[in-house]
C-alpha cells in the first residue's frame, strides 16, 4: 500500500493514479456499499475507518510531507502523536475486549448449534483451573471458547501421535462408521480404540470432555461419546451430535468390550429392522 509514496520506484505521472487507486481501494474495504449486512454495523464500519486512517493514511501523510520538505522534527512529532492517539483510543477498548467475551448469547449466527449450546453450558458452569479434552472437527475448530475470561483452563485436543509428527484420530473412520445401522458389528479393533480413548482421557487427568463428529463422518454421532459414556462419563449437555461430558477419572476401560457388544447388537437389531417387509 505503501508503494504509491515511493517515488524511487515509480514516475512522476504514474504516482498520482496510484494514489488515487489506493484512497478508492480504502474507501470500498472501510465501507462495502453493496453489503451492509448483519456483519458491518455501525461500530464495524467506524472502527475499520479508524484503523485504515492510522495504518493508511497516517503513514501515507507523513511519507508525502517528508517527500516536500517537512523538517524531520515534525515528522517524528506527527509520527508520535499519531502512536499516542492509537494507544488511547485502544487502551480502553481492550478491557471491552476481555469482558464477557465468547457468551452464547452474543456468538454469531454461523456458530454451529451444538457449540453455541456447549458455551452455553460453560456460560453457566464457568469452570476455572480445570482440565478440558475436546474432539472433533466443531470442538477442535472452536476449542478457544473454553479456556475461560482468565485464560485458567488447559483445553487439549486428543489424538495420538503419528510418523513425522503426524497427529491423528484414536478413533478410525470404521469407528465411527459402526453405529450406522446396518453396519457389521464391532470387532477387537473398536474395543482396542475405545480403550485408547479412555486411557487419554486418565492420562491427561481431564475433568471435561467435548465430543463433536469426526471431519470424516460428520453426519454421525461420534463413537467417542459411546465410549466416555459407557467408562463412567457424565453427559451434561448434548445438542446436534455435540456433547459435553463431566469426567472422573479414572474412568473404566474395561467397559470398552461391553461398549463393543452393545454396539454390534444395536446395529444389528437396526439393520434387521430396515431389511424387514413393512
Amino acid at each position: 500500500m505503501l508503494l504509491g509514496v515511493d517515488s524511487g520506484l515509480l514516475r512522476p505521472r504514474v504516482q498520482p493514479w496510484l494514489l488515487g487507486a489506493l484512497v478508492v481501494l480504502l474507501l470500498v474495504q472501510a465501507v462495502p456499499i453493496w453489503d451492509l449486512g448483519d456483519e458491518w454495523e455501525k461500530d464495524f464500519i467506524l472502527g475499520a475507518i479508524g484503523l485504515a486512517f492510522f495504518l493508511i493514511l497516517v503513514p501515507v501523510g507523513l511519507a508525502l510531507a517528508g517527500q516536500r520538505g517537512m523538517p524531520p522534527a515534525m515528522l517524528a512529532a506527527g509520527a508520535a502523536i499519531g502512536l499516542v492517539a492509537v494507544v488511547l483510543i485502544g487502551w480502553p477498548n481492550s478491557d471491552d475486549y476481555v469482558k464477557d467475551r465468547y457468551r452464547a448469547a452474543t456468538a454469531p449466527r454461523d456458530f454451529p448449534t451444538g457449540m453455541k449450546a456447549s458455551l452455553a453450558w460453560f456460560n453457566r458452569a464457568d469452570p476455572h483451573d480445570s482440565r478440558i479434552a475436546v474432539v472433533g472437527g466443531r470442538p477442535g475448530f472452536k476449542q478457544y471458547i473454553f479456556y475461560g475470561d482468565d485464560l485458567s483452563n488447559h483445553v487439549q485436543y486428543v489424538a495420538k501421535h503419528g510418523p513425522h509428527g503426524a497427529y491423528l484420530p484414536i478413533a478410525s473412520q470404521a469407528a465411527q462408521e459402526s453405529q450406522t445401522p446396518g453396519a457389521s458389528a464391532a470387532g477387537p479393533s473398536f474395543a482396542a480404540q475405545c480403550r485408547q480413548w479412555i486411557t487419554a482421557l486418565n492420562d491427561g487427568d481431564y475433568g471435561y470432555a467435548v465430543i463433536g463428529p469426526d471431519q470424516r463422518t460428520q453426519s454421525l454421532p461420534p463413537i467417542e461419546s459411546t465410549w466416555t459414556e459407557a467408562a463412567g462419563g457424565i453427559r451434561i449437555e448434548t445438542t446436534d451430535d455435540v456433547s459435553v461430558f463431566r469426567l472422573n477419572p479414572p474412568l473404566d476401560a474395561n467397559a470398552c468390550a461391553r461398549a463393543g457388544s452393545r454396539a454390534g447388537q444395536g446395529n444389528a437389531a437396526a439393520g434387521a429392522a430396515a431389511a424387514s417387509p413393512q
